[in-house]
């Protein structure tokens, strides 16, 4: 009976007081993100490189050109917030966006298959996940600019 209340309590900390009382504000910042107020976007090498995971990037990418800043912010805003999530990822990446503000959002990207997915993250790929969104353009689009920056 005890542990009952040790998870409810933990539940109730979690999502009112602790990170999750954050999330939808977090969700919805990047749902409608503005490209003026961003300063650049970083593709980040993920410690989750392993047998199973794939990083995306050996090396950390920072995007600062306002063209492509735009375009993926433009994709981050036809990001869907409800999505089927699936299993077994082919690529992973950790990536912040840098507001002129000096505000930093963490998230997790991770392409599987049929489908990018993008999870708010609150400190890195290591925080509280505060939920996914469906953001194929945007996975699509960081995919095609590491490779060509790796040279693929």
């Amino acid at each position: 009976m005890s542990m009952i209340f040790i998870c409810v309590g933990f539940l109730l900390y979690k999502e009112i007081l602790g990170p999750g009382s954050n999330s939808e504000k977090i969700i919805d910042m990047i749902n409608r993100i503005d490209s003026v107020k961003v300063n650049s976007i970083k593709i980040c090498r993920t410690r989750l490189d392993t047998g199973t995971y794939v990083s995306l990037v050996q090396k950390d990418i920072i995007i600062k050109d306002r063209k492509i800043i735009n375009e993926l912010c433009y994709d981050l805003n036809q990001a869907k917030t409800n999505f089927e999530s699936e299993k077994n990822a082919e690529w992973v990446c950790r990536m912040e966006i840098e507001f002129k503000n000096g505000t930093i959002i963490p998230f997790g990207l991770c392409s599987q298959y049929h489908t990018i997915e993008l999870n708010v993250l609150s400190d890195g790929e290591d925080g509280w996940v505060y939920g996914g969104m469906q953001a194929d353009m945007f996975g699509y689009r960081i995919k095609k600019y590491a490779d060509s920056i790796n040279g693929k």
